[in-house]
């Protein structure tokens, strides 16, 4: 995850501690419906990285309700790891799936998450 964040961090450059502004609520919106149909597989419903095919997987799904984890990476970084996904890993991108916009919703929805074990 080091050379994750090291090849985002080199990708992004200044954007990577670039602040995303607060969520709307019909973003929230959105994203809570795209959240079941594109993460909870994998991530669980609650988003604890606990999804029905999470066993299977090779590697640990991120679980959005750890504070920890979150802090791992900027909100950037993860909006990145959301369109392009993780090479070597079950995580596709979704950039060719999504709309920037509905990009942006499940970020938000997944970033409430955060806390909420």
């Amino acid at each position: 995850m080091l050379e994750l964040r090291q090849g985002l961090k080199s990708e992004l450059g200044e954007k990577y501690h670039q602040s995303i502004p607060e969520a709307a609520e019909a973003q929230l919106k959105r994203g809570a419906e795209l959240y079941p149909q594109v993460c909870a597989a994998c991530h669980g419903g609650r988003g604890d990285g606990l999804g029905k095919i999470s066993e299977g997987l090779a590697g640990n799904p991120t679980s959005f309700t750890d504070a920890e984890q979150a802090a791992f990476f900027s909100g950037q970084a993860r909006l990145q790891i959301i369109r392009k996904g993780v090479p070597g890993t079950p995580m596709m991108g979704w950039q060719n799936v999504l709309s920037e916009e509905d990009i942006m919703a499940l970020y938000l929805y997944i970033h409430s998450l955060i806390g909420q074990e």
